[in-house]
């Protein structure tokens, strides 16, 4: 087995009804569980990210982002891949 395929052997896939029951069972323990989902967003977006957007159009971030995404947003998800899954994901892997 090639290391890519190794590695995507270990991401872990969920269905959207396993999904649905994970977040009933941590609402009827009292938790607030908000439905965001395709087809269901009906929460206000709050100020905060209101007022964040607001200043980043502001300061000149319009229009489309870099090919392959923002750097910075693309850490994020390859740090929990590497340290949850045990495995070593590069956030220039696609490249």
């Amino acid at each position: 087995m090639n290391e890519l395929a190794r590695q995507l052997s270990c991401l872990v896939t969920q269905s959207a009804s396993s999904v649905a029951q994970a977040a009933a069972a941590w609402k009827s323990k009292g938790n607030r569980v908000y439905p965001i989902h395709l087809g269901d967003i009906n929460i206000q977006t709050t100020p905060h990210i209101v007022e964040t957007t607001d200043r980043a159009l502001a300061d000149g971030y319009q229009g489309d982002c870099p090919r392959l995404g923002m750097p910075q947003l693309r850490k994020a998800p390859s740090e929990d891949i590497d340290g949850s899954r045990g495995i070593s994901y590069s956030r220039n892997a696609w490249l």
